[in-house]
């Protein structure tokens, strides 16, 4: 009913320039579960062709994840997908699934975070700012039974050039993270991928 990876928290450089390196922030603490050799910010965005006044799409997010994948484990077994989650049963599967180390990584012998798009809005830490973003989240205790009382833990990679000012490890309910993802849903024109797992 609970689970938290050990996992590698990188942080996107503080600056102008990494401003919308979410993305990769986010690929570095997934890769944290399979290597400790990750590769920098700046590698992950070449390799997920960043565009740096806008982001990474989540589609060259997940080509990124499984050419690194490919090279870690010599295989192409662990595949990542990017889908359009519109479901909170099935958000909630696949963060089961993928953390605890069962269904497709269980051969691999361990769990791995799932990223997650949402919108800042709503979030601890960035005092009402709205933008897209993208989430690792390595955790999650569902013994309550409801979204409400259900929680999940996430890496926070944004700095305050991005306009996030809190902790770099933060634990809110899945309800409330459920509620970031559905203004991400509402809102996107141009990319339609909220969970990579």
């Amino acid at each position: 009913m609970a689970v938290e990876l050990p996992v590698r928290i990188v942080l996107e450089p503080n600056d102008y320039l990494h401003r919308n390196y979410c993305v990769e922030g986010a690929i570095a603490v997934l890769l944290s579960t399979w290597t400790t050799a990750i590769p920098s910010i700046d590698a992950i965005g070449a390799a997920a062709n960043v565009v740096e006044s806008y982001g990474t799409i989540g589609a060259n997010a997940v080509r990124a994840i499984n050419s690194y994948l490919a090279q870690i484990t010599g295989s192409s077994r662990y595949a990542y997908s990017g889908t359009h989650v519109t479901s909170l049963s099935v958000f909630q599967t696949a963060l089961e699934d993928n953390l605890s180390g069962l269904g497709r990584l269980s051969v691999a012998g361990h769990g791995s975070p799932v990223l997650v798009h949402v919108m800042t809005a709503t979030l601890p830490g960035w005092g009402g700012y709205q933008a897209q973003h993208m989430i690792a989240v390595f955790g999650y205790n569902f013994a309550a039974g409801t979204p409400s009382g259900d929680t999940v833990t996430y890496a926070e990679s944004a700095g305050s050039v991005a306009g996030y000012n809190g902790p770099h490890v933060q634990t809110i309910s899945l309800e409330a993270l459920w509620t970031a993802m559905q203004n991400y849903n509402a809102d996107i024109t141009t990319d339609p991928v909220t969970v990579i797992s």
